[in-house]
């Protein structure tokens, strides 16, 4: 008996996330059927026949194929969370944790009320388990085979009575057949047999197709007749019998959604009305009248007797019937306006696609987590802000404050990265403790990029930028820990490492590069640490090994020292690899060392910089090295007092405009717009000469009532500093407010002021 259960167990768990997986797939499958039945509520004298027929094949794609395509945001993202239903991982936490306890030989009473309090929570879980995961998929898997099995028991006893009870009919009925098989330029055998247990003519089989009359087909003109049979043989051109069987193998395995079998029902009433064009195709409207009758002389024998759901049937109710003449009669409306219609219905097919045939990303297992993650799953969040003020850059969530905390991390969205580019500028990180110990990380990145245990997603700046917790309340204490579930300690991050790449100068034919890896920006080096053998290695993998021991944070400044040891392409290729040792919220740049002269050459005096004009005021500036964001620098000064750096930004593709100087910001800047208050952020740096705070103030100019620029504004050492871009409503989509390139720029002008 154990034996069965086990197997049982098994089963169910195997076919759990595909019942779930379908369960979905019929919800999105039910809301593209219910626009198709608005359609044809609204709509249904202006589409045609033929038209609102493939409409539903896109409700049918929904409903065989699993994949959707993935966008940043669909309609169907809150019930997708369907597919993730399982309580099977967190049933095997629960009891870890519950046997760790219980092995404990003398427990205390703090231990013995946590012992009470796991096999709550196992029983609690195991009952959620046993439901979901077991009985339900168990249940489905066994109506699915009992429905299948009642099906093709009765399709195949049909079959048999024809067989053996019915003689294939011959006479009139052959020869009006073989005129209408070649009208139609069919030329399969078709099997025609007259019965008096179908109510309504029929088509059987595809493969051996069977044609089946009712006994009253005697009664019937030849006209008629003709016409029944033209129907049931356009059915067979058509494949419809192939859909028809497909729909019946889809209500097995749909069978626990009653909506789904009621759309299917809708599906064969419009196969008809499509079927119905397709006869009027060939015999003309000017046949309309005559093949309607038809139809409704079928009806009015075939009301006394029983009809069947399994075979394509000519009469499937009263009510599609008076649809379908008047379908008919319209037959020539449809003509006139083909194209118009066409297109039409093209548009709403892609429509409806794009509704409800998308997903957002969540399919890698972090994602799920943050969207899985509930009250009870937590033991502790903290909060760290990193760079902010002292006094806010740690905060530990009270007990009332979880729910609140967690909910936002369940709206978790975005498209996973597999190279995240590295992001300037401020991180929250939520630190959550689950019950069982687990320490996991959501951090959010400069309103830019979500973080969650090890995989980086592109969030867009419209969500992020709303979160709620970006400012702590207390000191980060001296015990915290970043650590995280990684075996080997993690260092703290502090004010950034200096990378130098150079070639031996006493081994000149040795082509190897060398590394040395040294600590803090803000003091001078030696030549004999940066040329130090001993130090440095020529194995890049060892200098990220150092690198991913560090915490979140980190700066990485790579100096090359001699321009002509090695390629940009070598440069860039030995970032590459290094930022995949890089730990989260962490940057780098990469640039040659020109400070001080070469160790084998002469000391000359430094050649002038190109911002010379801000070194008359004491300052230095730096912009980013990277011609596919900054373009055609141009350095000037104003009136003697207002030092001013002219450039094109490739991202934003606008001119932008830096200014130092001590007049106040909106003097310095020039700018006479007003602000609109509602949309200023603050972004911070933080300097790598002496490590100080600087934020930076981000602002959206307007004037009646549209946007006109953004400026960015900050203060260092006394002397303030705007950056402005003009922007239109044109240029930059207000809904997403994506300028965070300007942010960027200004995060990284003071990061590297001195």
């Amino acid at each position: 008996m154990a034996t069965i259960i086990n197997k049982l167990n098994i089963l169910a768990f195997a076919i759990a996330p595909v019942f779930y997986k379908l369960l979905f797939m019929s919800i999105a499958a039910l809301c593209i059927g219910v626009v198709i039945l608005l359609l044809r509520r609204f709509a249904d004298s202006r589409i045609s026949p033929a038209w609102k027929y493939a409409l539903w094949l896109v409700m049918l794609v929904a409903l065989v194929i699993p994949y959707r395509l993935q966008t940043e945001a669909a309609p169907l993202d809150p019930v997708a969370r369907i597919q993730e239903i399982s309580y099977r991982e967190e049933y095997d936490q629960v009891r870890k944790s519950q046997h760790d306890v219980i092995n404990i030989e003398q427990p205390t009473p703090g231990q013995q009320a946590e012992s009470d309090g796991l096999k709550t929570q196992t029983r609690n879980v195991f009952l959620k388990s046993l439901i979901f995961d077991v009985a339900i998929p168990l249940l489905w898997l066994s109506g699915a085979v009992a429905i299948a099995l009642f099906m093709l028991i009765s399709r195949m006893r049909l079959i048999h009575k024809l067989k053996k009870h019915q003689p294939e009919a011959g006479g009139r009925y052959h020869a009006l057949l073989q005129h209408c098989k070649s009208a139609l330029g069919i030329r399969r055998d078709v099997q025609l047999y007259i019965q008096d247990y179908i109510g309504s003519p029929a088509l059987l089989g595809f493969v051996r197709p069977k044609i089946i009359l009712p006994s009253y087909a005697e009664e019937l003109s030849d006209e008629s007749l003709k016409y029944i049979l033209l129907h049931e043989l356009s059915h067979h051109r058509r494949f419809d019998m192939l859909l028809h069987d497909f729909l019946l193998l889809l209500q097995t395995v749909y069978w626990f959604n009653p909506l789904v079998w009621l759309m299917f029902r809708y599906i064969r009433q419009d196969m008809e009305l499509a079927n119905d064009a397709s006869v009027m195709k060939r015999i003309g409207n000017e046949n309309g009248r005559a093949y309607s009758r038809s139809l409704v002389e079928v009806l009015g024998c075939c009301s006394r007797t029983r009809l069947t759901p399994k075979l394509l049937c000519v009469v499937n109710g009263k009510d599609n019937m008076e649809r379908r003449l008047r379908m008919i009669k319209l037959g020539e409306h449809f003509k006139k306006r083909r194209l118009l219609v066409a297109a039409i219905s093209i548009a709403i097919i892609c429509t409806v696609s794009i509704l409800f045939l998308t997903q957002s990303p969540s399919s890698r297992d972090t994602m799920k987590w943050a969207r899985k993650l509930s009250v009870s799953d937590v033991k502790r969040i903290e909060l760290v802000v990193m760079p902010s003020s002292e006094n806010e850059r740690y905060r530990l969530f009270e007990e009332d404050e979880l729910g609140e905390v967690i909910a936002l991390i369940n709206q978790s969205k975005g498209k996973y990265l597999d190279n995240p580019e590295a992001i300037a500028g401020g991180a929250a990180t939520l630190y959550v403790t689950t019950q069982d110990g687990t320490r996991h990380r959501v951090i959010n990145i400069g309103n830019v990029q979500l973080f969650i245990d090890g995989d980086y997603y592109d969030a867009g700046y419209g969500r992020l930028s709303s979160w709620k917790y970006k400012k702590g309340n207390a000191p980060l204490p001296e015990d915290f820990s970043f650590e995280d579930n990684a075996e080997g300690e993690k260092l703290q991050a502090f004010k950034g490492l200096e990378l130098y790449v150079w070639k031996s100068p006493e081994l000149a034919e040795n082509e190897e590069p060398y590394f040395t890896l040294l600590e803090g920006t803000n003091r001078s080096k030696e030549w004999e640490e940066i040329y130090d053998l001993d130090a440095a290695t020529s194995d890049i993998r060892a200098i990220g090994q150092k690198l991913s021991r560090y915490g979140d944070g980190l700066y990485l400044q790579i100096y090359q020292m001699n321009e002509a040891d090695f390629t940009k392409e070598q440069m860039m290729g030995f970032s590459d690899e290094l930022m995949k040792y890089m730990p989260p919220n962490s940057s780098m740049s990469v640039g040659l060392f020109e400070l001080l002269p070469s160790p084998t050459a002469e000391p000359e005096e430094p050649p002038v910089e190109a911002a010379e004009y801000f070194n008359k005021l004491g300052i230095t500036v730096l912009l980013p090295e990277n011609e596919n964001w900054i373009g055609n620098p141009t350095y000037s000064i104003i009136d003697e007092s207002i030092a001013q750096v002219e450039y094109y930004d490739k991202i934003v593709e606008t001119d932008m405009v830096l200014r130092a100087g001590k007049e106040d910001i909106q003097t310095l800047s020039g700018i006479t717009y007003s602000f609109d208050k509602k949309r200023t952020e603050n972004w911070s740096a933080r300097t790598f000469e002496d490590g100080d705070y600087i934020e930076i103030k981000v602002q959206y100019a307007v004037s009646d009532g549209e946007m006109k620029g953004v400026l960015a504004s900050w203060t260092y050492k006394d002397i303030n500093y705007t950056l402005w871009g003009e922007l239109s409503d044109k240029d930059v989509e207000l809904s997403s407010g994506d300028v965070s390139p300007i942010a960027k720029t200004a995060v990284y002008v003071a990061q590297n002021m001195r």
